[in-house]
């Protein structure tokens, strides 16, 4: 059975989450837009869901489409919220072994891990 890497941690995720939340945030204010006007603009009903986006509270965080809304209203390259910091940064992780390791076929004991060796040996 093919066991995946973890590329990532859950602190990593978390940080990366917040960094771009309060990379929103900065432009948001930068460019004089209020919480309310910067929901309003992206199709929110409310300022207070988008406020727990840009702050990262009750699990709320901002999807694909949000942000690329967003970097409509405020005129900004998309890009601009994605600026990490260097602990998170890409080049942080060329250093890292990824290993993949798979389960001898004798290790088979579900009938989709069966599926999976039948599917290996019509491969080779």
């Amino acid at each position: 059975m093919l066991q995946l890497p973890q590329i990532t941690t859950k602190q990593e995720e978390e940080m990366f989450l917040s960094t771009v939340a309060k990379n929103v945030k900065e432009i948001r204010s930068s460019k004089g837009i209020t919480q309310l006007e910067a929901a309003l603009g992206i199709g929110m009903a409310s300022q207070g869901s988008y406020a727990n986006m840009e702050n990262c509270s009750k699990d709320k965080r901002f999807n694909t489409i949000h942000l690329f809304k967003l970097s409509k209203l405020f005129g900004v390259d998309i890009r601009e919220f994605f600026v990490l910091p260097e602990v998170l940064a890409p080049s942080s992780f060329l250093n890292h072994k990824i290993e993949i390791n798979f389960v001898e076929e004798d290790e088979f004991d579900s009938p989709y891990d069966t599926n999976f060796k039948k599917s290996k040996e019509t491969k080779s």
